[in-house]
């Protein structure tokens, strides 16, 4: 995935507002995502404006996932970026993808994590769950 994709990603995601229904739907569309494509666990974790709102640790994901998505917050606050396009834009040799701004009303307002899928998978079960809710 190029850099320019992971943007237009970003851009076509913007929400309008974020309530308590947004998350938990953004958290199940994304387990939903890793079960039907991959048959996977994964965990997610939801902040905004740096509180977890959301976070649901999939079948034996422990500490070492809870890690990762914090990682993945940290990426996605510093930069105001994916943690994909951190890690394609060379801005942290450490990035993994998975992590993915949660945008309002285009301000970078918190983070969308999700791990267990490995870097592009984890990144693309986020935006696929965010479209999905955005169509509905």
């Amino acid at each position: 995935m190029t850099m320019r994709e992971i943007l237009t990603q970003e851009k076509a995601c913007v929400f309008e507002a974020v309530d308590a229904d947004t998350v938990t739907r953004l958290i199940d569309g994304i387990f939903a995502y890793a079960e039907d494509y991959y048959n996977r666990p994964v965990s997610v974790r939801i902040t905004f404006h740096g509180d977890v709102v959301g976070q649901r640790l999939g079948a034996g994901m422990g500490r070492t996932a809870l890690d990762e998505l914090t990682k993945m917050d940290d990426w996605v606050e510093t930069h105001k970026h994916s943690s994909l396009y951190v890690k394609e834009a060379g801005l942290d040799d450490r990035a993994v993808g998975g992590g993915f701004p949660l945008i309002v009303n285009d301000q970078v307002c918190g983070s969308i994590a999700c791990t267990g899928l490995g870097g592009v998978k984890s990144h693309t079960a986020v935006y696929e769950a965010i479209t999905d809710l955005r169509a509905w």
